[in-house]
């Protein structure tokens, strides 16, 4: 049976735990949507998804030097990928950005400390390197779901043939 000085005990420890979870959780540093590029409105990634793109853009397509046009029009597409999906990768998608966008998912799951706009290129790519390879499948299918998106949308622009030695389409004459 439970004492009174039991219950308080626990009851204090517990309360403890959740005190240090608590101050744990607002130590993470979180996104600064202030910091934002405008752009047209999406229709399935919200702000926080596209500081999340912001960083795995340039790092999947190993550019630093691309031009902040080129970044919101591939974020445009993935968009547009996206909602041309099936409802169900729809729904598995969603839950794949909050995952990212979640300061303890960012953390526990991704291993990035800072927020997604001051995550360092290193950080990045180690975070990729770790899911692409890992040993639970389910990770490796998402690093291979966000590689796909962001290759497709970038190079699925004709602006962007021309890095990959692609002439365009053949002419019809």
């Amino acid at each position: 049976m439970l004492s009174r000085r039991k219950l308080l005990k626990i009851s204090m420890m517990g309360g403890a735990v959740l005190a240090g979870a608590s101050a744990f959780y607002w130590m993470i540093p979180s996104d600064n949507l202030d910091s934002l590029p405008s752009d047209k409105a999406l229709e399935f990634l919200n702000d926080n998804d596209r500081l999340i793109l912001l960083a795995l853009i340039p790092v999947m397509l190993e550019s630093t030097a691309l031009d902040s046009d080129a970044i919101k029009q591939c974020i445009a597409n993935i968009d547009a990928i996206i909602v041309s999906m099936s409802l169900k990768t729809q729904q598995e998608t969603r839950q794949l950005f909050d995952l990212l966008g979640n300061k303890l998912g960012r953390v526990l799951m991704v291993g990035i400390w800072s927020n997604w706009t001051q995550a360092s290129h290193e950080d990045v790519v180690l975070f990729l390197q770790r899911w692409q390879s890992h040993y639970l499948e389910l990770l490796q299918v998402a690093y291979e779901g966000l590689h796909q998106m962001i290759m497709a949308s970038y190079y699925g622009e004709e602006t962007s043939w021309s890095q990959i030695g692609y002439p365009g389409p053949p002419q019809l004459s």
